[in-house]
């Protein structure tokens, strides 16, 4: 019985994880979409809609590092993995203190 829930855990995580990425991938490829439209429009605000989505996009694949560490078998996976992580929360610190910079000079505007 417990390798059934074994496999069942792997199945759904695998899943979730693949999931997770795709939703990743399209809010960063519609926000890209959306803030080309913009630029080509000359507005102000073009910058800071790529800046969210990546901010949005790395948020669901930070979830699916997250899911990923679950299933690792080997500590230099899970060392890769924590890099991956580590990186990434790096990345999303520095895109949201760029949106709260941007924000500001917009309104100061």
């Amino acid at each position: 019985m417990i390798p059934f829930f074994q496999e069942a855990y792997l199945l759904i995580a695998e899943y979730s994880i693949l999931i997770l990425e795709l939703i990743g991938v399209a809010i960063l490829v519609a926000r890209a979409v959306q803030s080309l439209i913009a630029m080509l429009r000359r507005e102000p605000k073009a910058h800071m809609l790529l800046t969210e989505g990546i901010a949005g996009a790395l948020t669901f694949m930070l979830a699916a590092e997250v899911i990923k560490s679950s299933i690792v078998h080997e500590w230099k996976e899970l060392g890769v993995l924590g890099a991956i992580i580590g990186l990434r929360i790096i990345i999303t610190i520095v895109i949201h203190w760029e949106i709260k910079t941007e924000e500001a000079k917009l309104s100061r505007e």
